[in-house]
Formats: C-alpha cells, structure tokens, sequence
C-alpha cells in the first residue's frame, strides 16, 4: 500500500508540476505577444508622423522610416510568432488531456516516466521528432530576439527623426539619452551585482 500511495503522489505531484510549466508558458507567450503588438502599434503612428506625404525627405528622415519600418516588422513578426507557438501548447494540452482519457498505449506503458516535468513533457512531443518544449524554447527566443533588436531600430528610428526635425542640441540630448540608457541595459545584462 505505501508504494502505491507514493507513487500516487508523485503523479500527482507530476502533473501539477506539468500545469504549472504550461502556465508559466503561455505567460510568458501572451506577455510577448501583448508587448509586440503594442510596440507594432506605436511604431505605425510614428510612421504615419515621420512620413511625409509626395516626398522622400532627407536623408536621415529616410534612414528614421527604414528603421521605424524594420521595427514595425519586427514587432509584429513576434507577435505573430508567440501567438502561434501558444496554439502549440494548446495543441499539446488538448492531446494530453485526450490521452489521459483513453488511457497509455502499450508503447507508453513500456517507458520509463519521470517525476521531473521537464523530462516528463518532453517525452510526448508536438511532433515525433520535437518535444514542444524544445519547440516552445525556440519560439520563444526566437521572439525575444526579433523583439529586442526591434527595441533598437525603433531607438534608432526616433533618434534619427528628432536629428532631421529637431535643432542639434535637442538631437545631441536625445543621443545621450538614448546612450545612457543602452549602456544601463548593457549593465544590468552583464554586470554582477551583489544583491
């Protein structure tokens, strides 16, 4: 009886860790999600403002709409992307579920299940040959990526259309702005801190 009850517990406390990855999942996709498409949004009004209508512009005021552009799809590529790739934990979700109702093949019955979730969900993959959390993982990065570098040509689209429209001491403020805050990012990425 007690290894039986142990055993019950640790399923139980298998699949409770296996909610909890998936939650923490679809947090993380519909944060980038929601993030993106808010950026996406305010770099097509500030295209609509660096725009000008029937003519090229300078330049520089050139170089702010490539880079507001590159953003803009940048931003809504990610957002795209982790809206996609939390179908694809859906799609797990609904095929676990549907497994648990049917009960384990003869094949699952055969393998060795942990009680770690990681190792756990990657046992039952999307597809045969890749665990959705490998999948997830990419996706995810994928999206943080293409976020960040929109970050920077959005900084640099601004920054380029405050030096076309503004007087220079407002475009060397911004710059220095602009720096200092790459060089606090910087910081906080690779400096140790002692908390």
């Amino acid at each position: 009886g007690t290894q039986q009850d142990q055993d019950k517990e640790d399923d139980k406390a298998r699949k409770q860790a296996e909610k909890d990855l998936e939650r923490l999942w679809m947090d993380r996709l519909q944060l980038i999600s929601v993030i993106t498409t808010f950026f996406a949004s305010t770099e097509a009004q500030l295209l609509a403002i660096t725009t000008t209508k029937g003519a090229l512009g300078s330049n520089v005021t050139q170089a702010a709409n490539a880079a507001l552009t590159g953003a803009l799809v940048l931003h809504s590529l990610a957002a795209t992307l982790s809206f996609t790739s939390s179908f694809v934990l859906v799609r797990f979700r609904v095929n676990e579920t549907t497994k648990g109702k049917h009960g384990p093949t003869d094949t699952e019955k055969q393998k060795i299940w942990s009680t770690n979730p990681h190792v756990a969900m990657q046992r039952v993959g999307y597809r045969k040959q890749e665990p959705p959390m490998r999948l997830l993982r990419r996706f995810n990065r994928l999206c943080i990526y293409m976020t960040v570098v929109g970050f920077v040509l959005a900084g640099v689209g601004i920054l380029c259309y405050v030096w076309a429209m503004q007087a220079t001491s407002v475009g060397i403020f911004a710059s220095v702005c602009l720096a200092a805050c790459i060089v606090a990012g910087l910081t906080v990425l690779f400096v140790s801190f002692q908390d």
